[in-house]
């Protein structure tokens, strides 16, 4: 179609000005607008097409035999119904902005742009004001423009240029693009309402589904694979399957270049691998029934790999660049999600075990209190009757089972890990059910003992005294014993003050009277030593003799040992010292040693 010879699109086979001499007459304005892949129409102020460069059929898709644009709507044309509600942006009609003085900036020759949308497809149409051209003689035919304006110095209503392109893929890509994003805030979204009330099973629970709906909905796909990472063995779990052949989940993968697929082989180096066919595909290990091609994207939360993301079609070669991209995008999303499944499991983790360790110091006092009042009760009354000898062991064996069963409990409330084990805290292994004495006078020191033994996993018990200590030794065994050298004899009660005597003889009375009541027979004259030893030494001695085996440490200040109670102690087999304060590294190790 020809070029009228008295319109020249701004900026479109116009030389610049003061150019025209340099311009060869063997151009053709209409053979190179021809050549254009874009449509270029000039339209009137009605938006009646009244010329084009032979494109727009192609453009708009339509059937170039029958298409006959001359003097209709353009927006007819492009099957819009409905201009300003087809238009994606805001800022309306490009073509009538630009005609009305609406360009941005107002000005001669600039344009307005704008997507129209129309019947699945989407067109980017840019607009710009035609210019009128007046002929000037000149050696090449070149001409002058002469541009109408008006008083604001814009064009005066006339005719437009309207440069049309079909970027339907552009924009579905951007959409997917969008969709994923959302997609990935709605994975990381796992915050309802009752989520606190939820298991960290039910929360991968809600994860898995999530991925899947958004897998196939929004990715279009069928088939998917996630497997995460155990970063301490290196093992590919499965996380989710869905559309894979039988026995594929439970498939063991490791993390490894060779001999455990594309999936082992994205994992270990978190490149992306497309496999456009899997009938020759060294890599490519069964999956989906009929595979003929998969793609697998790692899991990538910043420089971590957490897993990988697997699909597969039943058509070859049917992912394209494309889907990698889209895949690597949307892995990311899902890693990110994961992370933050981490974090609440975490969370709710740590939240059991300072619920189990606050627990356990609440109780550790009041509990020792019972198990020395038993055992005194059943040292001092024994051989007044069977059933009173029961009972008493009992209350003591039941006594040291609630530790037990809270350490029970706080291992119930522990989550299992979404990818690799969740970490012990301070529990040490070799100590986790160690049984501890812990004698010293100062509350301080036995109040310390039980929450940073408890927390490495020991089971400890305290004594105030070196009487209390040899009790507590008869009534039970233990691991390993921590005795301070100065520890006082048996005649405190609190290890802060001595108890008054009438206080002692009281409470000796109300035991007699319980234990006669319970059963016949006098009280057993040895149950008690005659004389209780003093000093960390003699409890030393006496607990060596009840159990020759017995690791003891000693606990000491640094100062003059008059009775060289540690050089002795030395010699007669003491594991080992701590001199206070010491560091709580140095105390685990001493007991590490002594319980192995």
């Amino acid at each position: 179609m020809p070029v009228s010879a008295d319109l020249d699109p701004a900026g479109v086979g116009s030389p610049p000005p003061g150019a025209a001499d340099a311009v060869p007459a063997a151009i053709d304005p209409a053979a190179i607008l021809a050549r254009l892949p874009q449509a270029v129409a000039v339209v009137d102020s009605n938006c009646a097409v009244v010329w084009e460069n032979g494109r727009l059929a192609e453009v708009l898709n339509l059937d170039a035999a029958d298409f006959a644009p001359l003097g209709r709507d353009f927006y007819d044309l492009c099957g819009a119904t409905h201009r300003e509600a087809d238009l994606l942006r805001s800022g309306g009609c490009p073509i009538a902005g630009v005609l009305a003085g609406r360009a941005r900036p107002c000005g001669v020759g600039e344009s307005a742009e704008n997507v129209l949308e129309v019947n699945d497809r989407f067109l980017a149409l840019t607009a710009t004001p035609l210019t009128a051209r007046a002929a000037v003689g000149g050696a090449n035919g070149a001409t002058a423009d002469a541009v109408a304006v008006n008083a604001d110095g814009c064009p005066a209503a006339g005719q437009a240029v309207v440069l049309v392109r079909d970027v339907t893929s552009e924009v579905r890509q951007r959409q997917k693009l969008d969709a994923i994003r959302r997609a990935g805030e709605e994975l990381g979204d796992l915050m309802p309402e009752e989520l606190p009330d939820m298991t960290a099973e039910d929360r991968v629970e809600l994860l898995r589904g999530k991925v899947l709906q958004f897998t196939r909905d929004l990715m279009e796909f069928d088939t998917v694979e996630i497997r995460l990472l155990d970063d301490l063995t290196g093992e590919l779990r499965s996380l989710l399957s869905s559309g894979m052949g039988e026995g594929v989940a439970e498939l063991p993968l490791r993390a490894a270049p060779e001999f455990n697929g594309a999936t082992g082989l994205v994992a270990a180096t978190g490149k992306p691998y497309l496999c456009q066919d899997t009938a020759c595909d060294p890599h490519y290990l069964p999956g989906a029934p009929g595979a003929r091609s998969a793609l697998t994207v790692p899991l990538v939360l910043g420089e971590q790999i957490l897993g990988t993301f697997n699909v597969e079609s039943r058509e070859p070669a049917a992912f394209t660049e494309d889907d990698v991209r889209f895949a690597e995008l949307f892995a990311r999303e899902i890693a990110a999600a994961l992370h933050t499944l981490e974090l609440l499991v975490a969370e709710k983790y740590s939240t059991a075990r300072e619920s189990t360790e606050r627990t356990l110091r609440e109780v550790a006092g009041p509990l020792d209190e019972i198990l020395r009042d038993s055992a005194w009760l059943l040292e001092k009354y024994i051989g007044h009757g069977r059933e009173m000898s029961d009972r008493l062991k009992r209350v003591l064996t039941r006594s040291r089972e609630i530790k037990s069963l809270i350490h029970r409990v706080g291992e119930e409330l522990r989550p299992e890990p979404t990818r690799s084990p969740l970490p012990d805290g301070p529990v040490r292994p070799t100590l986790k059910g160690a049984r501890v004495l812990v004698a010293d006078a100062d509350a301080r020191v036995r109040s310390a003992a039980h929450a940073l033994l408890g927390r490495a996993g020991c089971e400890v018990e305290t004594a105030h005294n070196v009487g209390e200590a040899l009790m507590m030794a008869r009534s039970f065994p233990y691991d390993a014993a921590l005795v301070d050298v100065r520890l006082p004899p048996g005649n405190e009660d609190d290890g802060d003050e001595p108890a008054p005597p009438a206080q002692v003889a009281d409470k000796a009375a109300d035991a007699a009277q319980a234990a006669d009541r319970a059963a016949d027979g006098p009280p057993a004259e040895d149950a008690l030593p005659a004389e209780v030893p003093a000093g960390g030494y003699d409890c030393f001695r006496a607990l060596r003799e009840h159990a020759p085996g017995l690791p003891v440490i000693f606990m000491t200040g640094f100062g003059y040992d008059p009775g060289h109670s540690i050089v002795r102690a030395r010699r007669e087999g003491l594991h080992g010292v701590l001199y206070k304060p010491f560091r709580p590294d140095q105390l685990m190790s001493e007991l590490e040693t002594a319980v192995a």
